[in-house]
C-alpha cells in the first residue's frame, strides 16, 4: 500500500503507512524495507524522507549502503532540464 500510494502522488497517506509501520517495527529493516519497496517501483519512487530513514538505519548499525544512497540522491534530485 506504501508504495501504490507513493506512486499515485499521494505522499501524506503514504507517510502516513510508513509512520504505523515504524511504530510496529522500529528498526533499521523496517526502514530499508520502505526504502527499498519505493525504488523497486516502476518508476522508481525516491523521496527525501528515504534519505533520513536510510542514515537512520546506518546509525543504528545497518551495514552502509552506498548504492541505495546514490540511486536515493539521483531520484531526489534529477537532472536539470537543458
Amino acid at each position: 500500500m506504501y508504495v501504490a500510494l507513493l506512486v499515485k502522488g499521494d505522499d501524506a497517506n503514504a507517510l502516513e503507512i510508513a509512520r504505523q509501520v515504524l511504530a510496529a517495527r522500529n528498526d533499521s529493516v523496517a526502514r530499508l524495507s520502505l526504502i527499498t519497496t519505493a525504488l523497486a517501483a516502476d518508476p522508481p519512487q525516491a523521496r527525501p524522507i528515504h534519505l533520513t530513514w536510510l542514515d537512520e538505519a546506518e546509525a543504528a548499525g545497518a551495514p552502509a549502503r552506498p548504492d541505495i544512497r546514490t540511486r536515493l540522491i539521483l531520484g531526489t534530485n534529477p537532472a536539470p532540464k537543458p
